[in-house]
């Protein structure tokens, strides 16, 4: 049972690890709440082999509760069929011994006959006999009489002492069989009630892959609404911050809205629909902070809750309060994404119309907005 108390050892630490997952703070950006879904995916997977693991360990406990049910079953057939055969030899013994005292009697009877006739002498016997044949019948009689009776006595004594050995023996064997019945008993409930921790276990686990399952499916889809909000915007209805040039500073970097770390996130847009922002960086757009891309447009498609093109803009990795340049001329939109996009998960965000093209900035700082 090695693989039964690794298996529970490693599925301890694991719901351990489960208590301690730090729970979503409010805000983050795609690629972190995509991330989320990545380490719940993780989570699952490790739950899911976990409980297959408690599963064939459960498996292997019923069979061995099987195997000792089937044993204590066949023990107990053995004790009843021994039960009967002591009832039965103690049947024959009381037989043989009212058999004994039956033989006793009759040789009780026939000594003190003998006895009686003893007394006359041989001359005597032949006087009242009828004839010789008849004194010699008599005493062959007599004879047999001794031999009968001593074979009977001995006969007797010898079934009596055989149906005693046979007594002592199944008696034996049931305390034996009745020994080794309450052992199995007693293995029979310890494997039931390890059985029983097993499967509470892995019912732990198989909850916990619910639990993650619908987790993950409410990421994809807050994912998937804050994508459709962005696009469905349309800046005509919205009020304009003014008109900013090329290079202006329309804000800082920050880690509002669905953030948990200070970066920028530039979204490139025409007619409700992100496109690779690499198609006018270095050309018609300047880079609006300098630091790294830490995500790629369209990379990771079917993966963190994204669809078919993968990540909808570009991830800069820059700390927080950097100054965020505007990549191209045009009108200023600015303020929280809840007014802006109907959706919470950019935060302070701008957006800026460059006649059909638009750029996103997202998770600004607070102070852009207030």
């Amino acid at each position: 049972m090695n693989i039964f108390r690794k298996i529970i050892k490693q599925s301890t630490l694991i719901l351990m690890s489960f208590m301690f997952i730090a729970q979503p703070a409010f805000g983050a950006t795609i690629q972190e709440m995509q991330d989320q879904i990545n380490n719940k995916q993780q989570q699952k997977l490790e739950a899911e082999q976990l409980s297959h693991g408690l599963g064939v360990v459960a498996s292997g406990i019923a069979g061995e509760i099987q195997l000792l049910s089937n044993q204590i079953a066949s023990i107990q057939a053995q004790i009843d069929i021994n039960t009967a055969k002591q009832d039965d030899l103690t049947k024959q013994i009381d037989s043989a011994v009212k058999r004994l005292g039956e033989q006793k009697d009759l040789l009780s009877a026939n000594i003190r006959s003998m006895y009686i006739e003893g007394d006359i002498s041989p001359l005597e016997m032949i006087a009242s006999s009828k004839n010789l044949g008849d004194f010699v019948d008599k005493q062959e009689y007599r004879d047999r009489i001794k031999e009968n009776i001593s074979s009977t006595m001995d006969e007797i004594e010898r079934l009596k002492k055989q149906l005693d050995e046979q007594r002592r023996e199944v008696t034996k064997i049931l305390d034996d069989q009745k020994t080794l019945r309450g052992t199995l008993d007693q293995k029979n409930t310890e494997a039931s009630a390890k059985l029983a921790g097993v499967n509470q276990d892995k019912a732990a686990f198989d909850a916990r892959v619910k639990e993650r399952s619908a987790e993950i499916v409410k990421l994809q889809k807050d994912i998937a609404a804050a994508q459709a909000a962005l696009s469905r915007v349309d800046v005509r209805n919205l009020p304009s911050s003014g008109v900013v040039s090329q290079g202006s500073i329309i804000g800082t970097v920050g880690n509002t809205g669905n953030s948990f770390g200070a970066h920028l996130h530039l979204r490139a847009q025409v007619n409700g629909v992100a496109v690779d922002p690499y198609n006018y960086l270095g050309n018609r757009w300047i880079v609006p902070v300098n630091g790294p891309v830490t995500q790629g447009f369209g990379v990771n498609p079917y993966k963190y809750g994204y669809g078919s093109a993968g990540h909808d803009g570009i991830d800069f990795g820059v700390s927080a309060g950097t100054g965020i340049k505007a990549v191209e001329g045009g009108t200023l939109y600015k303020g929280w994404s809840q007014q802006l996009v109907g959706h919470w998960y950019f935060g302070c965000m701008a957006m800026i119309d460059h006649g059909g093209l638009l750029s996103i900035y997202a998770h600004m700082q607070e102070a852009n907005c207030s």
